[in-house]
């Protein structure tokens, strides 16, 4: 419909939303949502849904008029644009009637002669409104207004059209015909619209024994996916012959009985996000920029043609982080960055994959059977895409004062798009790297496991690593592994000085590496025996169908533990699946292996520990609740050594309620933000009705938070503040009962916030302390006379001695502070 109202209301979207987490800890999470909204320079680029929106800025009045004269019919203007205007909203109403020399009724039409373009042109026979949204450049704009009346005298009859009401006297009265417009221009120069949907605006997070803590999320640089522009090719169906079903595809996909086109939707990105932590930002900021989003795009020689899609992994990703720091007078100080570039790198096709679509086979025969669409439809796949995609460059920067440590490191790939090289410089300013060797990097001829991992495709399996620093290694490990891919022999470079290694894709072992350590499997891939170069060996014991380690064998081989009467293959011991039968394993592994420490566990499936039973033979036994939450712990002599309990708040009690039914305080106001100067007594008197309790018990107030120099005691902060800078002060009430509610607010010492005291001349009533006078000032009109020598004397006897050069005029009032800061 032309009058639709296609306005998005964020007020349904947030149906369903996240909104507040309560935790057990009875602190809780709660999230606010606002509008996406997308800034655009020009309404060209914004899509056709959201056209008819009004800008969130408002509108100001550029012109309007109107003719409702039917004498009159027709009436001509212009109005002058004087500069280039985005996103006027252009409105108008038309009430009219036809006749026999008019069938369209009134009309409105606008055009720019000079540019040639018509910008409006409607007509109606009735009542209707309409409106655009279009930029107007600079220039002079012509617009003509007609009425349609049902004759062409004033005075229509009515209209066979309109119902007439008989059952009154009076003759209806007809709405006047009309033709009007009104062009307004938005307040901002941008057109900021919203688009549907919301994005997360502020986080609040409280805890009880922290407080408040609040971040707010704002974001700028928006993007909107609005429609499918990664569909490279379209055609619209056309029925072929007498054959309903049987359609002209050309690039188009089809799924089912539909041709469609497969694209993500419409969603927005935001390229730069900024992060406040705190009020205001107290306690820092952080921007985040994001990459752009990216499509893919491919020519295809032959039907299907897949439809393009956006890329997820190379969608949004984090370019720039930064950190600031808020200053005393309210700037935010850069105190940390980071930047991540990628690689770049044309999308390619591969044959790794196949996507299965089905296009429409018309049949050579006139008969269609349109109940069995699978008739017209073949199987067929089309080529889906790979990507070489990934972290080339990270820098971070970190300031401490005026000194900077920075670091860059670099990302290196293979072939098979793994990470073979990382480059950085350590902080003696030497260039370090770490160069990682894969089964691809070898010959098959270097070693039997090398083949082993291309023929199970484990090339993604690190072979070498080798860290260098200044060109020269100085640790490396080399990896043997066995037909499914384990590890099963670990070499260590052992060097006493840094050497240099070049890589050899036909040797597998370089000079320099000796064995430090074997490891044995299981058929299963769990891991059976550790044997270290130097130290004991480890034999692991698997049961519940080889699914939970039962027992840690240290000083025993595989093979001797197999050897214990009782125990036997480890793979058959692997099924075993009875507590008891579990039990006497570690029973005859601590019996049989007098020189080992055996340490066993018999488990509660899908649960945890039941039962662990230490190399000494002491059992600690651990029971869990109807729902397997950890209940008690107790030792070898059955004594509880631990109890949990768990308390959960009655869903249907108001949160802040304690199982016994006790409810937390509650704020009865706020207190706001406070300034203090540094070096200056400070004090502020928190009101004991700030919290009320719903049982009226006695509440107990505590104050965290407050900078150095202040203390509270007995509803006062008091004291002199010694340091500059913003302070998040929380006020807690707390009930006996143990639930409390707490107030926060902001601090501020700063150097000057207040009027220092003064005294003025003759309202003594006790002597002043001639040190603690500061500085004169006089309140006369007339200049102050000079006079070196001159002195105050105070009502109390006290003489003030003024600086060199300086005298009070007699009977002029004066000031005599106390504090730095008039």
């Amino acid at each position: 419909m032309a009058t639709a109202d296609r306005s998005s209301d964020g007020s349904y979207s947030l149906y369903g939303m996240l909104k507040r987490i309560t935790y057990p800890t009875k602190g809780y999470t709660e999230i606010t949502y606002e509008p996406n909204r997308v800034k655009y320079s020009s309404m060209t680029p914004v899509p056709r849904f959201m056209r008819d929106q009004n800008v969130l800025s408002g509108y100001t009045l550029l012109t309007q008029d109107a003719l409702s004269d039917c004498n009159q019919q027709t009436k001509t203007g212009t109005f002058s644009v004087a500069q280039n205007l985005v996103g006027v909203r252009i409105s108008w109403e038309l009430q009219g009637y036809s006749n026999p020399g008019n069938n369209v009724g009134s009309s409105f039409d606008l055009t720019n002669p000079t540019a040639g373009l018509i910008l409006v042109s409607d007509s109606y026979a009735g009542h209707k409104t309409g409106s655009t949204r279009i930029d107007l450049p600079a220039g002079t704009y012509t617009y003509t207004l007609r009425v349609g009346c049902q004759t062409p005298q004033l005075g229509p009859a009515l209209p066979t059209s309109i119902p007439v009401d008989t059952s009154q006297t009076a003759a209806p009265v007809l709405p006047p015909p009309l033709a009007s417009f009104s062009v307004g221009k938005p307040v901002s120069d941008d057109i900021t619209l919203a688009i549907g949907g919301n994005r997360v605006q502020k986080v609040v997070d409280y805890d009880q024994s922290k407080g408040y803590n609040e971040r707010v999320i704002t974001y700028n640089q928006a993007t909107l996916l609005n429609k499918p522009d990664y569909i490279t090719t379209r055609e619209t169906p056309s029925t072929t012959g007498q054959l309903s079903a049987c359609f002209s595809l050309g690039h188009t996909n089809v799924v089912n009985e539909r041709t469609i086109y497969n694209w993500d939707g419409f969603h927005v990105s935001y390229r730069q996000v900024t992060e406040s932590f705190g009020q205001g930002g107290i306690n820092g900021q952080k921007t985040y920029t994001f990459d752009d989003v990216y499509y893919l795009g491919v020519s295809f020689d032959q039907a299907p043609y897949p439809p393009a899609q956006n890329i997820p992994w190379r969608t949004a990703n984090l370019l720039t982080e930064n950190s600031y720091r808020k200053n005393p007078d309210s700037s935010f100080e850069l105190v940390a960055k980071s930047g991540t570039s990628y690689t770049s790198g044309r999308l390619s096709a591969t044959a790794n994959g196949k996507k299965i679509e089905r296009i429409l086979a018309c049949p050579t025969n006139s008969g269609v059977n349109e109940q069995s669409p699978n008739t017209y439809f073949n199987s067929i796949t089309v080529p889906v895409f790979s990507d070489q995609f990934g972290v080339e460059i990270k820098t971070e920067e970190q300031w401490f004062g005026t000194n900077v440590l920075s670091q860059s490191t670099s990302y290196s790939y293979n072939t098979d798009w793994l990470v073979n090289r990382v480059a950085t410089t350590n902080s003696k300013n030497q260039p370090e790297e770490v160069l990682t060797y894969y089964a691809n990097d070898y010959e098959n001829s270097a070693s039997p496991h090398i083949g082993s991992l291309k023929t199970i495709n484990a090339i993604g399996v690190p072979v070498k690593t080798i860290r260098t620093v200044n060109g020269q290694a100085v640790e490396g490990v080399l990896t043997r592994t066995d037909a499914l891919g384990n590890p099963i022999e670990l070499y260590r470079l052992d060097v006493a000085a840094p050497v240099t290694l070049t890589h050899d894709r036909n040797t597998f072992m370089p000079s320099g590496f000796n064995l430090f350590q074997n490891r044995q499997y299981s058929s299963k891939g769990n891991i059976t025996q550790i044997t270290p170069r130097n130290g004991p060996t480890r034999t692991y014991i698997w049961g519940y169908n080889h699914t939970y380690p039962i027992a840690e064998v240290v000083n025993a081989t595989q093979s001797q533990v197999e050897g214990i009467g009782g125990v036997g293959s480890l793979e058959s011991v692997a099924t075993v699946m009875a507590d008891a039968s579990v039990q006497n394993i570690g029973t005859a592994l601590r019996s049989g292996l007098t020189t080992s420490l055996v340490t066993s566990t018999v488990m509660q499936s899908g649960v945890g520990i039941k039962q662990l039973t230490a190399p000494s033979g002491l059992n600690t036994n651990y029971v869990y609740d109807g729902v397997n939450r950890l209940s008690t712990i107790s030792n070898n002599k059955n004594e509880i050594v631990k109890e949990y309990t768990y308390n959960y708040r009655d869903p249907n009690a108001s949160v802040g309620t304690s199982p016994d039914g006790n409810q937390s305080p509650s704020s009865t106001g706020t207190i706001s933000d406070q300034l203090a100067t540094v070096n200056q007594a400070y004090t502020y008197t928190v009101l004991s009705s700030l919290f009320t309790d719903p049982e009226n018990q006695g509440l107990t107030y505590t104050v965290s938070g407050l900078p150095a120099g202040l203390s509270y005691s007995n509803y006062v902060i008091s004291g002199t503040p010694s340091a500059l800078g913003q302070s998040s002060v929380t006020v807690t009430a707390t009930d006996p009962g143990g639930l409390s509610s707490s107030i926060t607010f902001f601090l501020t010492v700063g150097t000057c916030f207040i009027t220092d005291p003064y005294i003025v001349t003759g309202s003594f009533s006790s002597a002043i302390s001639i040190s603690a006078v500061n500085r004169i000032e006089t309140d006369a009109v007339q200049q102050v006379l000079v006079n070196p020598s001159a002195s105050l004397t105070l009502k109390a006897g006290q003489s003030v001695k003024l600086k060199a050069g300086f005298v009070i005029k007699p009977g002029a009032a004066f000031r005599a502070y106390t504090g730095p800061c008039n």
